[in-house]
């Protein structure tokens, strides 16, 4: 069964690329642009990793990370940040994500991150 990944990212040719990409190494990704699309899917479905961007039109990707991480519901939920304009010692202060990565990123370090956290999907 392939893993699920909610992929929150606004900027649609860099969602596409990310959604392709993992899609290829054999995920399944749902691609969401705003905060409220992806909090609709996670009151139905939880996905295995949430990969999200930090700045968004209707929210943050940090203050979404936390509130998944701080309800006993999706606590599990493993979660990666990625942004072209927070920094890591910032990020990983404010946040309780698993990884950040700082954009622009190689697809492999990205591939790797997943890897990491879901180790079943090596």
């Amino acid at each position: 069964m392939r893993e699920t990944i909610y992929l929150l990212e606004d900027d649609k040719d860099i969602g596409f690329i990310i959604q392709y990409f993992l899609t290829e190494e054999g995920f399944n990704v749902e691609l969401f642009s705003t905060v409220s699309d992806c909090r609709i899917a996670m009151k139905k479905t939880l996905p295995d990793l949430c990969l999200f961007d930090i700045m968004l039109p209707d929210g943050d990707g940090i203050v979404v990370c936390n509130q998944l991480k701080a309800n006993p519901k999706t606590h599990d939920v493993p979660v990666m940040l990625m942004s072209a304009h927070a920094r890591e010692n910032i990020v990983t202060q404010n946040a309780r994500a698993d990884i950040f990565i700082e954009k622009p990123f190689d697809l492999n370090v990205l591939l790797n991150g997943v890897r990491q956290l879901l180790p079943q999907a090596s």
